[in-house]
């Protein structure tokens, strides 16, 4: 930078860098590889077999669950959105690929039957009730504050094998940790207990679990780090 001192001028270095947190560029396609999104010689997205046997339930859980833990653990990078904005596809379209292969349908067919209002949605029948499973995309993505932790990438095991506790504590229809009983529910889980919020942490261990079934508000509440500690809300 050109400055003048004493009458002069002089050229003085300065400090301009400014520290950004950024998603690696090869992420996106190698989290899509890994987990058999795409086909790796063309990356046009593909089903997964593995997947088949399971309900569309298990098989919409597994998806969110891999793509919602992989985008909180990056949720402070300033180019989040639009370095897994490829990623979003692939996941989506690998889904609904391997929906319409269960059925026996397309993929055309299968996004059509799924769509409300700009949403993917599962709608299904819990005691009578409707209850609706929404594809997660990156507008649903909660920022954590710079001073809360991010999500640890996920391990879905637990919608792959033994899915059927997963659907009974579901279909309860009541949150494990505020006691919520209307609304939508969804699944909430953690690698580590220790990378939990206090509240959370301390109802998981008394129920000997890594998973926790919260009602929307205290799953949003959870992700943003802002969730209220239990003991605090009942005195």
């Amino acid at each position: 930078m050109k400055v003048r001192v004493r009458g002069r001028v002089v050229t003085r270095r300065t400090i301009r860098g400014v520290v950004s947190l950024l998603v690696p560029p090869e992420v996106g396609i190698n989290f899509a590889l890994t987990h058999k999104y795409v086909n790796p010689s063309n990356l046009r997205t593909i089903s997964r077999p593995q997947l088949l046997n399971r309900s569309d339930e298990e098989i919409i859980f597994a998806h969110n669950a891999e793509f919602r833990g992989l985008a909180q653990y990056y949720a402070l990078a300033k180019n989040v959105k639009d370095k897994l904005s490829w990623l979003e596809y692939a996941n989506t379209g690998s889904l609904l690929s391997t929906l319409a292969n269960k059925h026996k349908s397309t993929i055309r067919k299968m996004h059509k039957r799924l769509s409300v209002n700009g949403e993917l949605v599962y709608w299904t029948k819990v005691k009578g009730k409707s209850r609706r499973i929404v594809v997660y995309k990156l507008k649903h993505l909660k920022r954590p504050s710079r001073f809360s932790d991010a999500d640890k990438k996920p391990n879905v095991a637990m919608f792959v094998s033994g899915g059927a506790e997963v659907i009974q504590r579901l279909n309860a229809e009541i949150c494990e940790y505020c006691g919520k009983t209307d609304g939508y529910f969804e699944m909430h889980h953690k690698n580590k207990l220790k990378n939990t919020q206090p509240g959370i942490e301390r109802r998981m261990a008394q129920m000997r679990r890594k998973t926790i079934v919260l009602c929307v508000p205290c799953h949003d509440m959870l992700h943003a780090g802002t969730l209220p500690d239990m003991r605090v809300l009942n005195g």
